[in-house]
């Protein structure tokens, strides 16, 4: 990725981010809405409200993986900062990793997914 690109994608994430955990930017899981079951990802926003206010018990609550993946936003998004600055690509590598971990990731987000409809959040 060029640094023109990368400066535009880190642009559109903050503002989206900001959009969405400032209550601005409301937006329903589409899986919810028409299967009425959780979908993975179901409960994210609330869990990264309650880490920036740092709630983390709260945060677990919402989602068991609120944390761990607010985590890795957080440095994919520093490393995504620190290509932009240098014209470095560590950005590049850090998703050519994650491909050798996919069965692995599917299968936790598959598992989160359940106990998210059991805990009926």
């Amino acid at each position: 990725m060029n640094r023109i690109f990368k400066s535009f994608l880190f642009l559109i994430e903050f503002v989206m981010c900001y959009l969405i955990l400032s209550g601005k930017l409301f937006t329903n899981c589409i899986i919810k809405q028409f299967f009425h079951i959780s979908c993975p990802a179901c409960g994210f926003t609330r869990g990264f409200r309650a880490i920036l206010n740092g709630e983390l018990l709260k945060a677990i609550e919402y989602n068991l993986l609120s944390i761990p993946v607010f985590i890795f936003f957080v440095l994919v998004n520093s490393y995504l900062i620190y290509d932009i600055i240098t014209g470095k690509k560590k950005t590049d590598h850090i998703f050519n990793r994650l491909g050798k971990f996919t069965i692995p990731i599917l299968f936790i987000l598959l598992l989160n997914m359940i106990i998210n409809n059991f805990r009926g959040i």
